[in-house]
């Protein structure tokens, strides 16, 4: 018997693969505006992240690279977060993010641990270098890594939570 993938690759002609990405889009909107009433929330929660990392993991880089492209270009026209400034720089992260957890969890048959937090890692230091060429100052973009350690350990906790309970409704299912 085949194993079958943890990941659920949609391909960009079927309907379900706007539906899903449309959700983690509005999700990824709404999900950063609690953290925005805390000073510093977006940088240090990462919340325009954590539904593209989810997408991308369990659906595949086309849902991902939707969820990451739309929704800070969404997000910031409607309510001005992330400002315009910053937006370039969040779309390459949230593309690499998306990448990177597609690309990783694309051979798995199962959700694993390791595998979620190797994703962060990857992209976190993909993440430091680009901004440390972006703003020409290492400590600047390293000092921007040192205070989302929240969010990252939101990512891993609260998205290993979820893709693993994703992962038990797929798998009682087979």
């Amino acid at each position: 018997m085949n194993a079958v993938p943890f990941q659920l690759e949609l391909p960009f002609t079927k309907t379900k693969t706007y539906l899903w990405a449309g959700t983690f889009i509005l999700a990824n909107i709404l999900f950063p505006q609690a953290f925005h009433a805390v000073p510093l929330g977006g940088k240090m929660f990462l919340p325009l992240f954590f539904f593209t990392l989810l997408a991308s993991a369990r659906f595949g880089w086309k849902a991902g690279l939707l969820t990451a492209v739309a929704s800070p270009i969404i997000s910031s026209l409607l309510f001005g977060m992330p400002p315009l400034a910053l937006l370039p720089g969040l779309l390459v992260k949230g593309v690499i993010l998306s990448a990177t957890a597609a690309l990783l969890f694309k051979q798995s048959t199962r959700f694993k641990w390791s595998l979620l937090a190797l994703v962060i890692l990857v992209s976190q230091a993909i993440g430091l270098l680009t901004d440390a060429v972006i703003f020409s100052n290492f400590h600047a973009a390293w000092s921007t890594v040192a205070l989302s350690w929240p969010g990252l350990l939101l990512q891993l906790i609260g998205g290993g939570i979820i893709l693993h309970q994703m992962d038990k409704r797929t798998s009682s299912s087979r």
